[in-house]
């Protein structure tokens, strides 16, 4: 798993993200934190569409219980600010009542039977200590709201397939040039899917590279005046 380059997100992926419906009012930018699959992942990948699938149907059939744990996640602010301007003994009672949403959380959690996928796993301030534990609560939060956004905005799962480059019958060739404006959203759609999110418009199927890495496509390419090219 290798991440996708800043320069991508910001000139492809960027305006759809600022079209999602986002129910939470700190943490956008944790969307732009992508990564994408090689050859020989499919499994992770398709584990990743199962995770978010099993989460959408939980979440489809427990309205009001989705919307109590939105407003418990909203609880966890970004503290970082208060936890670095106090003193280095006195931010007892900011751990101890961050430690209680934590507790109430993961309480709820397991009386719901949330279905969250195994990486977003709750904090333990006992195993952690107070300030890892700080800051394992600000990773338990970016996660989950990254999780639920996109189960929120994503329902469309791709088939995997071994073979060279790309599908729906587009194929990228080094030195060409291609316009933005045609591709932007086939390629927002590809690019979600190979890092295990599911798409927002409807692709049947992609492929993960074989013979060519992603990066030979994707990470080596130029923009100038909305038109794109690929270089080998």
């Amino acid at each position: 798993m290798k991440p996708i380059a800043k320069k991508i997100v910001e000139h492809i992926m960027e305006d759809l993200f600022y079209r999602l419906n986002f129910p939470f009012e700190w943490g956008r930018e944790s969307l732009y934190q992508l990564y994408f699959y090689e050859k020989g992942e499919e499994i992770i990948v398709e584990e990743s569409f199962k995770n978010y699938k099993t989460f959408q149907i939980w979440m489809s059939t427990h309205n009001m219980i989705f919307s109590n744990f939105i407003e418990k996640l909203k609880n966890i602010r970004d503290i970082r600010g208060d936890f670095l301007s106090f003193e280095r003994s006195s931010p007892k009672n900011l751990i101890k009542d961050l430690n209680n949403i934590i507790e109430d959380i993961r309480i709820f959690i397991e009386k719901n039977r949330i279905p969250l996928p195994p990486d977003i796993y709750i904090p333990d301030i006992n195993i952690l200590g107070p300030e890892n534990f700080t800051w394992e609560v600000l990773s338990f939060y970016i996660k989950s709201i990254r999780f639920i956004t996109f189960s929120i905005n994503f329902f469309y799962y791709p088939k995997i397939y071994e073979e060279i480059i790309l599908s729906n019958n587009r194929k990228y060739f080094p030195n060409h040039s291609y316009k933005l404006i045609d591709e932007k959203k086939y390629l927002q759609d590809l690019i979600l899917s190979w890092a295990g999110i599911p798409s927002q418009s409807y692709i049947k199927e992609f492929y993960l590279p074989k013979d060519i890495k992603l990066e030979d496509g994707l990470e080596h390419f130029t923009i100038k005046d909305e038109i794109f090219i690929f270089h080998k």
